[in-house]
């Protein structure tokens, strides 16, 4: 069996290029390393740092259309994995289940 990889290299697209500072793109590559970052909230916390956005923010992240809870492991990453950064509840269905949060 295979060694976990150490981190993972995710795409991020926000949903309001608004939010990025300093004229960044609005889809930007993202490295991930599990080592330091166990918890997606320790991910979320990485991005706010890396991009000059506000933390007091309600931030969220979604996976394939579906919610990444911030205190789910970020085992569930692999490389190139597409992630949308919204601000605030979107209110999202995944797998025809509707998300309720908070």
């Amino acid at each position: 069996m295979a060694a976990p990889m150490r981190s993972v290299r995710i795409q991020l697209t926000f949903e309001k290029s608004s939010l990025i500072a300093n004229n960044q793109k609005q889809r930007s590559w993202f490295l991930v390393d599990k080592e330091s970052s166990k918890k997606i909230h320790n991910v979320v916390e990485g991005i706010i740092g890396r991009f000059g956005l506000e933390s007091s923010l309600n931030i969220e992240l979604y996976l394939n259309e579906c919610f990444l809870p911030q205190w789910e492991s970020t085992e569930i990453l692999r490389d190139n994995d597409n992630i949308l950064y919204v601000l605030g509840t979107r209110g999202t269905i995944c797998d025809n289940h509707i998300i309720n949060r908070y």
